[in-house]
């Protein structure tokens, strides 16, 4: 499904999110339930070539906010190449590829407004550095919620929602964890 079809998707269908969300945390549940097996014993091993990994993590961090980037305006290549950079990317940053094209799309149409999620509009500097996801999420929520106001019981959709997104992102980071090692996904994420 191309980027603009998932954000209009989110707009029609209030379960989109939460189908998509519980869709995630079979993969990664079943991926962390894999690794689980494939790797016995993780370690703390710091080699001097950890360093050169530091290195180079600054830039991967920017190649890989750009690859996320250009897939959510699908960019990277038109058909499921981009689909697949996409995904991997998204999994890679934590919240996943549907939720970056929610927001970034939100912020192209309501830049600087009440809807953008990344706006640091009333905020200091040092506040919206240490805390842009606080708003970020809850800037979503206003507009999912005011999207779907007609739908029943659409708190307790959000509701659930929210706690899966969360739970994707912890088996995210499981994952990475479980794959790299604890120093190297330390490294990276610092």
């Amino acid at each position: 499904m191309k980027p603009a079809e998932v954000f209009k998707q989110m707009k029609k269908d209030p379960y989109f999110l939460l189908k998509d969300y519980l869709l995630d945390m079979i993969f990664l549940g079943s991926l962390v339930f894999a690794l689980t097996f494939l790797r016995s014993e993780l370690k703390l091993e710091l080699h001097p070539a950890y360093l050169f990994a530091l290195v180079l993590a600054i830039p991967s961090g920017w190649l890989v906010a750009a690859f996320l980037h250009k897939a959510g305006h699908e960019n990277v290549s038109k058909g499921p190449v981009n689909k697949i950079i996409g995904e991997f990317v998204g999994h890679f940053v934590g919240y996943g590829f549907h939720n970056f094209i929610l927001v970034h799309t939100l912020h192209h149409l309501y830049s600087d407004h009440k809807y953008d999620p990344v706006s640091p509009r009333g905020m200091s500097f040092l506040r919206y550095l240490v805390s842009p996801n606080k708003y970020m999420i809850k800037n979503t929520k206003e507009f999912l919620r005011d999207t779907h106001t007609e739908t029943k019981n659409y708190e307790s959709i959000l509701s659930l929602q929210s706690f899966i997104f969360h739970t994707n992102m912890v088996l995210r980071l499981a994952a990475w964890f479980m794959i790299f090692g604890l120093t190297l996904v330390v490294l990276f994420y610092l």
